[in-house]
């Protein structure tokens, strides 16, 4: 994935970004306002590092391997046990709710497809509905 300057910023100006933020996810009337706003803020690479980082969560959902995960996705291995050592720090979300066998977050959409990711990456057409 692609890296990202230092420049840290202040806790208030932080939590102003997210507020910013969630309150444009929040006011949006339909998947498709969502699928605009973030069009609007995302540069496409960050748009592909959102999406790899939900496919590695959802492999590992199912149990495959980090050299499986490595080919599909085309990222590093070290990268899929920093996703997930991140992942087990949110105290939030358990795991076991990214389990296909739950009525989990991506359960449905999992259950939706036979094979939900080619066996090369594209990345032409992610965000258009």
């Amino acid at each position: 994935m692609s890296s990202t300057s230092k420049k840290y910023f202040s806790k208030d100006f932080k939590q102003k970004i997210w507020d910013y933020f969630l309150r444009g996810v929040k006011s949006a009337e339909s998947e498709e306002e969502i699928v605009k706003f973030l069009t609007k803020i995302l540069s496409p690479q960050e748009k592909i590092n959102i999406e790899k980082r939900l496919a590695v969560l959802i492999l590992l959902s199912q149990g495959e391997s980090y050299r499986k995960i490595s080919e599909i996705v085309d990222i590093q291995r070290a990268t899929i046990s920093s996703i997930k050592k991140e992942f087990k720090k949110i105290k939030k979300i358990k795991r076991e709710k990214f389990k296909e066998k739950d009525n989990s977050l991506f359960g449905e959409f999992i259950k939706k497809e036979n094979s939900i990711f080619p066996t090369s990456y594209s990345s032409k057409g992610r965000w258009k509905i």
